[in-house]
């Protein structure tokens, strides 16, 4: 196990300094502001509208589920298939033959 370890411990004695190309931080530091740019852009503008949606769809939805609570419960009254039917088709031959039982 130890010579295991001295031996990733010695693999690290080989390393070099990399020679880079030229400008290469100048071009490293402009990628990173590109990318802080387009964060700052989602900090400042995208999440708060999120946000915004999120509540407003989460109001809505409990606006509708409130509402239709309440309106079930009120309108209560219900109707049988007969009344329906004779109420609307008084003057019909097979009203007058069901009637007379």
């Amino acid at each position: 196990m130890n010579k295991e370890i001295e031996k990733i411990l010695n693999s690290s004695k080989n390393i070099h300094q990399v020679n880079t190309k030229p400008y290469f931080y100048s071009r490293l530091i402009s990628k990173l502001e590109k990318v802080n740019r387009n964060e700052v852009f989602y900090l400042k503008y995208e999440r708060p509208f999120l946000i915004t949606m999120v509540v407003f769809l989460l109001g809505l939805n409990f606006f509708f589920i409130t509402r239709n609570n309440e309106s079930a419960s009120i309108n209560t009254y219900t109707m049988d298939i007969e009344e329906i039917y004779f109420d609307s088709n008084k003057s019909d031959i097979i009203n007058f033959t069901s009637n007379e039982e």
